[in-house]
């Protein structure tokens, strides 16, 4: 087929094109509605055997509807009004009722509605329990009596979340299949960054924070202080402060006391000796997050534990460990059984 043909029919047409335009010309606009008899009579004949191209224009027709709805439902980055400002991403969230009656605060008063908006504040009574939709990655549950605020993500936020939750008080339950830092949970005490895991998290009423993860892993992220809570761990965390030490779940009573009083700075090395002593544990978890402990002494000597648990690779030096060298870290950190560790620009990302 030349190119003249498509522009002005003077070139030889092409055989699949000539059959494509009589197949339009038979389907074309004649300049007047069919009479009722002739719509019958189309409808029967479509009912039982529909032209591909009638087929193709009836899913073109539906797609535009469905982008239609979807332009009007699916917040937008952009939008302007409520708590956010223009360029703000504005969430709403599904939700369901699991007990009781929940209600929203600052909006539309009971849960009779199907959205959780920018700005509003699902609350919990002592027998209420609520399921949050988190776009298509997962759900939270809201526990009784429980304040759980929905923040505004600004495009140009320091924040790389999506979806960012704010847990005031009481406890929810997070179930996120995403991308790492996608969702984020902010507390009195910090923020919990999710890597794509299930979870729990518990805000009492002086703002203290404790989190314990059941699957995947979560970043505990302050100003003070950042940790990394695997699978099967958990971490407290103070207004101020910042999270503690993680802990795996099964740690006794006195390896906890142990790691508390380090946090606290009231530890020594005793203590230190003490967690060690518990040779039924895994203490590569807590070590690590002792390496940056502002006594020197507390310091070295999770160091020189670690390296009794797991000797440094190839190419990693003490000193590029007490330097912090990410890359340094990232190696050795490969070697233990939960591979995520920090970087300086306090992100995460899977050890290799």
């Amino acid at each position: 087929m030349s190119d003249e043909y498509l522009w002005d029919k003077t070139g030889e047409p092409d055989e699949e094109t000539a059959k494509l335009e009589r197949a339009l010309n038979e389907n074309r606009w004649q300049g007047t509605l069919p009479d009722d008899d002739a719509m019958r009579r189309a409808a029967s004949a479509g009912s039982r055997r529909a032209h591909p191209l009638q087929m193709a224009a009836a899913l073109i027709v539906v797609a535009l509807i469905a982008w239609g709805v979807w332009w009007q439902v699916i917040p937008r980055t952009g939008t302007s009004g409520g708590s956010g400002a223009p360029g703000d991403t504005l969430p709403a969230y599904r939700f369901e009722t699991l007990a009781g009656s929940p209600v929203i605060e600052n909006g539309i008063g009971p849960l009779d509605a199907e959205q959780l908006l920018a700005g509003q504040r699902l609350v919990t009574d002592a027998t209420s329990r609520a399921r949050v939709v988190v776009g298509d990655i997962g759900s939270v549950t809201v526990e009784p009596d429980t304040r759980l605020r929905v923040e505004t993500v600004a495009a140009k936020a320091e924040t790389d979340a999506e979806h960012l939750l704010y847990l005031e008080r009481g406890t929810m339950r997070a179930s996120i299949f995403a991308a790492p830092r996608l969702f984020q949970l902010g507390t009195p005490s910090g923020i919990a960054v999710d890597m794509g895991c299930v979870y729990s998290a518990t805000v009492d009423e002086l703002g203290n924070t404790w989190l314990s993860v059941d699957a995947g892993v979560v970043s505990f992220e302050a100003d003070s202080r950042e940790v990394t809570v695997p699978q099967g761990a958990s971490t407290r965390a103070y207004p101020g402060r910042g999270p503690g030490t993680p802990v795996w779940d099964g740690a006794p009573v006195a390896y906890r006391d142990a790691v508390a009083r380090l946090d606290e700075g009231e530890g020594t090395g005793l203590d230190l000796h003490e967690m060690i002593q518990l040779n039924d544990l895994d203490h590569s978890l807590a070590l690590w997050h002792l390496l940056d402990h502002a006594d020197e002494a507390i310091a070295h000597g999770a160091l020189q534990a670690l390296l009794m648990l797991s000797p440094l690779p190839q190419g990693v030096s003490e000193h590029d460990i007490r330097a912090g060298d990410p890359d340094a870290l990232d190696a050795w950190n490969a070697s233990f059984d939960w591979t995520w560790v920090h970087t300086p620009k306090g992100k995460l990302k899977p050890g290799s």
